[in-house]
């Protein structure tokens, strides 16, 4: 996949990740919370400025 092309992929999963937490009626704090990651972690995911990793492992 080229550079641009995950560029697209990753605002497009923000971008999801964000609608469907808007229409659960949660905020991200709540979200991070439950995630273990920091809301500017979360935000920048929604926002599209950092790259989904499955293999990330949840902040203590």
């Amino acid at each position: 996949m080229s550079k641009h092309q995950n560029s697209v992929v990753t605002r497009r999963i923000g971008f999801e990740l964000e609608r469907l937490r808007r229409a659960a009626g949660y905020n991200l704090q709540s979200v991070a919370g439950a995630l273990g990651v920091s809301i500017s972690t979360l935000s920048r995911l929604e926002n599209g400025k950092r790259e989904p990793n499955a293999k990330r492992s949840p902040r203590s």
